[in-house]
């Protein structure tokens, strides 16, 4: 049922994190879904770096609006930076609160062992956005990048002429 809500929440989420809109000012790491209570004590939280980065303001924004229609706790944590020791302190600090599942944007490799940590600590993980392979991992969610930029590509000819 965890592993469930997890896809589902990132599912619900997605629609918002993907969405094209004006930089929001970023808010205070970590940040809590809403201002009402959520029904369930079920804590969700996405662990980023750059978060405040217009794009990673989006994932924020989309756990808040995710968590708010589930009725769960979601939150946003991480550096500012790209500092993957502070986004593994992150994930193991979200650890230690037990989660009822995590979402990782997979920015490097070095996440791995924090990933595989997370599991087997019967935590629920779902990388997004970029993935950590051969981590133990439940599932990735992300664009296609290549074909994302063969599109891309076909559409910049197309508008030179070319």
């Amino acid at each position: 049922m965890r592993q469930r809500r997890a896809v589902y929440l990132v599912i619900l989420a997605l629609p918002l994190l993907t969405s094209c809109r004006s930089p929001s000012p970023p808010a205070a790491t970590p940040s809590s879904a809403g201002t009402t209570a959520p029904a369930s004590d079920e804590l969700y939280v996405e662990v980023c770096a750059l978060v405040q980065l217009p794009y990673f303001i989006d994932h924020r924004l989309g756990m808040e609006a995710a968590g708010k229609e589930l009725g769960v706790r979601a939150e946003f944590v991480g550096p500012a930076d790209y500092d993957m020791g502070a986004m593994i302190a992150a994930i193991e600090q979200t650890l230690a609160r037990k989660p009822a599942g995590l979402l990782v944007v997979g920015f490097d490799a070095a996440l791995k062992p924090a990933i595989d940590k997370a599991v087997e600590a019967g935590v629920p993980v779902i990388t997004l956005d970029s993935d950590v392979p051969g981590s133990k991992r439940l599932c990735f969610i992300g664009t296609g990048n290549r074909a994302a930029g063969v599109a891309g590509a076909k559409a910049l000819a197309e508008a030179v002429g070319g």
